[in-house]
């Protein structure tokens, strides 16, 4: 049996989900042919903290508070090409997204970073947060009916 080590270079870009490599001739020898086997390399990429991939899109989540849905607010948020600010416009619900284009994977056409917003109510108010809470939905009634 003939052994061989040889180095290889695996170059991909970013987003690139293809998950097997081959190289011609770079396996092992095999000696009834008298010549090396293909290789064949398997790639399997962990899952993320905080992106999910979904063919050519990014895809993250952000939790705002009630305050800020209603009153919008700009953020900086993290991309696989780093930080960018974007902002959230006032009024905005449980369940709305946010399109940053052109920061997606590259694979092969440039997708997006899809921000997906998520309103966190919290569990507990004090008994300021619930009077205040109050007075708003008190004149929020009045003015939808007026």
């Amino acid at each position: 049996m003939v052994m061989r080590k040889k180095d290889v270079a695996i170059d991909f870009e970013p987003g690139d989900d293809r998950e097997i490599f081959f190289f011609k001739e770079l396996g092992h020898f095999k000696q009834r042919v008298n010549n090396f086997a293909d290789l064949y390399v398997n790639i399997k990429v962990k899952e993320h903290p905080i992106f999910r991939f979904e063919r050519p899109h990014i895809h993250s989540d952000y939790y705002l508070t009630v305050s800020e849905a209603i009153l919008g607010k700009k953020l900086e948020i993290y991309t696989i090409f780093g930080k960018k600010e974007v902002e959230v416009l006032p009024g905005t619900a449980h369940g709305s997204k946010v399109t940053v284009k052109g920061f997606g994977a590259k694979v092969p056409e440039q997708g997006d970073h899809i921000l997906h917003l998520k309103i966190d109510v919290g569990k507990r108010l004090n008994p300021s947060q619930e009077s205040m809470l109050k007075s708003f939905y008190k004149s929020y009634l009045e003015r939808k009916s007026s």
